[in-house]
This record gives structure tokens, sequence and C-alpha cells, in this order.
């Protein structure tokens, strides 16, 4: 066995290189010797690599999660309240101005004022 090594900046690359008696001669420090992956090689040290990688991840605990998702979940409650009241309340606007407008349904503005009020409150 022989060691090749290469300096890139800081970082220094080895890679093990199999000299055989035949072809025994220096090894050059400029040279790059890369030796080929198969794909399956490959795939495995991605996933080798990655649930590595997670494994150094620093987890939140579960009442932390908990909390926030308890949080994040009325937040958006209410606000899907305040936007369905503005959106009924603009709906029934527009209602009352058609009826009240001279080309809407032609009725009285108590009546036009009572579905209006009716709209807001419910009923």
């Amino acid at each position: 066995m022989a060691i090749s090594a290469s300096k890139k900046g800081n970082l220094v690359d080895t890679v093990l290189v199999e000299a055989t008696k035949k072809d025994q001669k220096i090894l050059n420090p400029k040279d790059k010797i890369v030796e080929t992956e198969t794909k399956s090689e490959k795939k495995s040290s991605f996933i080798s690599t990655t649930i590595d990688e997670l494994r150094l991840t620093s987890w939140p605990k579960f009442s932390y999660v908990l909390r926030w998702s308890v949080i994040i979940i009325l937040f958006t409650a209410l606000f899907a309240v305040i936007i369905g009241f503005f959106d009924d309340t603009f709906t029934s606007s527009v209602k009352f101005i058609d009826c009240t407008s001279d080309q809407g349904r032609s009725r009285d503005i108590k009546e036009c004022t009572d579905d209006f009020l009716k709209n807001l409150t419910y009923r």
C-alpha cells in the first residue's frame, strides 16, 4: 500500500493506492489519483453520511415542540376568525349598498337595514 496526498488550500485529500509489484513506481505528490466507486457504494455512502449528520443535529425537546405547536394553532384559529368576521362584514355591506342603489332590488331602506343587521348578527 502507498499513500498519495495532495494539498488544496487547508484541505488535505488522502487517497490509498495499491501498488502491485509489476507496477512499482514512485508516486509524485502532485498526481491526483481517484478511485471510482460503484453506484451502490455511492448510495450507501450517501445514506450513511446523511444518517451520521442527522445524529449530530440538535433536536428540540418534545415539550418545546408541543408548546409552539399549540401557540401556532391558536394564532391561526384567531386570525381565521378575524378574517371571517371582516369577510362577512364586507359582504353584508356590499349587499346593503346593492339593496339601496337605484339599480338594486328597489326595496325599502328599512328592509335593507334589517337584512344588513340580520347578516351581521347571524340570525
